[in-house]
């Protein structure tokens, strides 16, 4: 009798297994995880008075134009039409945005789902992707999380060009969101090439022509420079939105500070060798993948030259790279750098771009070590925010002691 009842479970629980991957599983279950945590913590770093998230975001037009302004002034509108709280209303769009970008990964995955390996658990659980701003509360709900979405969403129509997505991302999407965050403009090639696919360029002449999709948001960034807003400016902004409550002080008399290399002069040859060791361990995966799925050969101009996924990224990572030059929170770019590569990856997979071969390099190790493995590499250690702050040791565990007291306390 026993032996029924316990049947239709097993049965169950293998057409389970045969729907969905174990590795898919792992996948939803992190974004599940990614997304609730994502939630819970940006209300509750909300309630810090310095909380440089909240800063960024209450950056606006009041004292005159402002770079990454856009964003706060349409949340200060929200916050005077409606009397609606500004802190508040910051924090509901930070988890819309969350959402957002939760959403379409698993839209992402799910038309991967076929192709989905090992290897996409041990990247999507690197402490320098998904997980990154949970680690490091400070890089929660930061603007550069409108780019992951605006990318992510683009590689999700994977390599068909559509002539109205094109222009909506070049008269509209990509030039608002650098007048929200200007330095998307160091993370354009990620887009150019997705647009530069999908149009199947051929000729010198034809690249030229995926350039005119960034000349809108090029334009824009130059004026967003030339035009400063002076101390006075900012004197208003900060009067008008009270900012002092909010920790923005410092943050918005600094936002037109010109670039310097003062950080420099504090950081150590230690500091610089161990992000070195950050963005290699990062990278690790994407390198050995990267040799086992060959770029096929599909005659695009410049394109065909690559033979391998990972050269595509050290070209990729020279723009981005002027940015450690002047960044003080080394983590957050590593975090956006790896998390944009990783996107790019899903879309020439998505795209039948590379021969995918079955990676065979876990296939004689025992599920056990596997997990042993990665622990180590996924879950023991995280790069800290800061260019000179220590490694971080047992993210994943800190993070659920802190959720345990949330939910105690």
């Amino acid at each position: 009798m026993s032996e029924k009842l316990n049947a239709p479970k097993i049965t169950y629980y293998n057409f389970l297994m045969k729907k969905i991957k174990p590795q898919l599983l792992l996948v939803y279950i992190g974004l599940f995880f990614y997304f609730l945590l994502s939630v819970i913590f940006l209300i509750q770093k909300s309630k810090i008075g310095t909380d440089y998230a909240i800063s960024e975001m209450i950056i606006n037009y009041t004292g005159g134009f402002s770079r990454r302004g856009l964003l706060g002034q349409v949340f200060y509108f929200l916050h005077t039409f409606f009397n609606f709280n500004l802190t508040n209303i910051i924090v509901f769009f930070q988890i819309i945005f969350s959402g957002l970008f939760t959403l379409v990964l698993f839209f992402l995955f799910k038309k991967l789902k076929d192709k989905i390996n090992k290897f996409d658990v041990f990247i999507l659980f690197l402490p320098t992707l998904l997980f990154y701003p949970l680690y490091e509360l400070e890089a929660l709900g930061r603007k550069e999380m409108l780019v992951f979405i605006s990318f992510a969403f683009l590689v999700l129509q994977g390599n068909n060009k559509n002539l109205l997505i094109t222009l909506t991302y070049s008269l509209l999407i990509l030039p608002l969101i650098v007048f929200t965050w200007e330095l998307l403009v160091f993370y354009l090639p990620f887009y150019f090439i997705v647009f530069y696919i999908q149009y199947n360029v051929k000729t010198f002449k034809e690249s030229l022509k995926i350039f005119l999709i960034f000349v809108p948001t090029i334009t824009f960034f130059i004026m967003i420079w030339l035009n400063p807003i002076d101390f006075e400016g900012h004197k208003v902004m900060c009067e008008t939105i009270k900012c002092s409550g909010h920790g923005a002080e410092w943050f918005l008399i600094n936002v037109n500070t010109d670039f310097d290399f003062w950080i420099h002069e504090k950081a150590s040859l230690l500091n610089y060798f161990r992000y070195f060791v950050f963005l290699i361990l990062s990278l690790c995966p994407f390198y050995i993948f990267s040799l086992n799925s060959l770029i096929k050969k599909n005659n695009l101009f410049l394109l065909e030259k690559f033979r391998y996924f990972h050269h595509v990224l050290l070209i990729l990572f020279l723009c981005p790279i002027l940015i450690y030059l002047f960044a003080l929170d080394w983590g957050r770019w590593t975090n956006i750098f790896i998390t944009l590569a990783y996107l790019l990856m899903i879309f020439f997979r998505t795209g039948d771009l590379v021969k995918n071969i079955e990676l065979q390099i876990f296939d004689k190790i025992s599920n056990l070590y596997v997990g042993g493995i990665f622990f180590v590499y996924c879950l023991s250690w995280n790069p800290k925010l800061l260019l000179w702050d220590d490694t971080g040791s047992l993210p994943t565990l800190r993070l659920i002691i802190k959720s345990i007291k949330l939910l105690i306390y």
